[in-house]
């Protein structure tokens, strides 16, 4: 045997390849995207195993994408969510209830393979981000600004 050849590195468990290949993953591209409106968006990934339901000695790999965003009342206003002459006492009930978080049902993609499922992911992202760029959010904005505020208003 040759004393020039270097020993093998640790093996690294699942788990841990996986965090580190999504948070690579997550760093390699900006996730981020404007609406029809013009609010901006953060991807965030988020990469897990789960047991599988139908055999649960075998594990299942799962990335979720999830779309978010804080935002002020003054950007609802430059989106034109809402009105600041018609929503005058809406926009004053949420300046207490600010920074104002949405987010949209997150994308999730499960596999029983790691690298497929970050492959799949990798080809996923792209339309995804697409979707919100092209489709108009207010509707769902105004009726999330609304469940905001009854839950303020509820006796706790």
């Amino acid at each position: 045997m040759s004393e020039n050849i270097e020993p093998h590195p640790p093996l690294i468990p699942s788990q841990l390849s996986a965090a580190l290949q999504s948070e690579n993953l997550r760093k390699s591209q900006d996730f981020h995207t404007y609406d029809a409106e013009g609010l901006l968006w953060q991807l965030k990934v988020c990469y897990q195993q789960k047991p599988n339901s139908s055999d649960p000695s075998k594990l299942l790999w799962e990335v979720s994408l999830q779309l978010s965003t804080k935002v002020d009342v003054e950007a609802l206003i430059r989106t034109k969510t809402i009105d600041p002459k018609k929503d005058e006492r809406l926009a004053f009930m949420l300046k207490r209830h600010e920074p104002i978080h949405f987010a949209i049902r997150p994308k999730i993609i499960t596999t029983s393979d790691e690298h497929a499922s970050l492959k799949q992911a990798k080809l996923a992202i792209p339309s995804y981000l697409k979707q919100v760029e092209n489709k108009p959010l207010n509707e769902f904005k105004r009726k999330s600004i609304c469940r905001i505020i009854d839950e303020g208003c509820r006796f706790k």
